[in-house]
Parts: structure tokens; C-alpha cells; sequence
């Protein structure tokens, strides 16, 4: 297994907690599992964290993961 964390500050808005883990499935297949913690730096924040409901994950997960295997299938950003 291996695993990635990172943390990213937006003045004002957020500071969100990201980690991804990814777990051999079979030869020459991972899988990903990520999780995202966000906590509100101000009332942007707030607004923002409103807006993040379980659609609007689902659709940034749909998104992220065609971007990222994209980028593993090309070794180029879309």
C-alpha cells in the first residue's frame, strides 16, 4: 500500500486535509481510495462547505478520476 497527504490552506476559506491511498488490486492495477477533510477559515468557507454536498463529490470524484487516469495513461494533464 502506499499512501500521499496533503494539506492546503486557503486564506480565508479553507484548510482541507486530502490523503490517497493506493492498493495493489491485481498486476498493473491500483486502487484509490481518498478522503478529504475540510474546516471553514471564514465565512467564505462556510459558504463553500454548504455547496460540497454528496453530488457535488460524486461529481468531482467522476472528474479527478478521469483526470487522473488520463494522466497515468498519457503523462499528460487534461
Amino acid at each position: 500500500m502506499h499512501r500521499v497527504e496533503m494539506v492546503k490552506f486557503t486564506p480565508s476559506v479553507t484548510l482541507c486535509m486530502f490523503e490517497i491511498q493506493l492498493m495493489p488490486v491485481d498486476a498493473g492495477r491500483m486502487k484509490a481510495d481518498s478522503s478529504y477533510s475540510y474546516t471553514p477559515s471564514g465565512s467564505k468557507g462556510d459558504q463553500f462547505l454548504e455547496r460540497f454536498t454528496d453530488s457535488y463529490y460524486s461529481q468531482l470524484m467522476i472528474e479527478w478520476e478521469s483526470a487522473m487516469n488520463h494522466y497515468l495513461q498519457t503523462g499528460q494533464r487534461l
